[in-house]
């Protein structure tokens, strides 16, 4: 299960947009959405790792937390 704010932590993190429509009930159309996202953030992930430190990731964590408080 993908929670909006992992979306949101993905996409702010990496600067990929997810192919999520968002609205009432946000959810990928396809399956294969799903995958090309997955796959683009691992990809990143895989190239960046060692270039972002902890503080980042709590950094951006909080800033997505901040920026969605209607999300629980």
């Amino acid at each position: 299960m993908v929670r909006l704010t992992d979306l949101f932590f993905f996409e702010k993190i990496s600067g990929i947009n997810s192919n999520v429509s968002f609205g009432d009930v946000s959810l990928y159309e396809d399956y294969k959405d799903f995958k090309m996202d997955r796959d683009q953030w691992l990809s990143w992930f895989k190239e960046n790792k060692c270039k972002i430190s902890d503080k980042d990731v709590k950094l951006i964590e909080q800033s997505v937390i901040d920026d969605t408080p209607w999300i629980k």
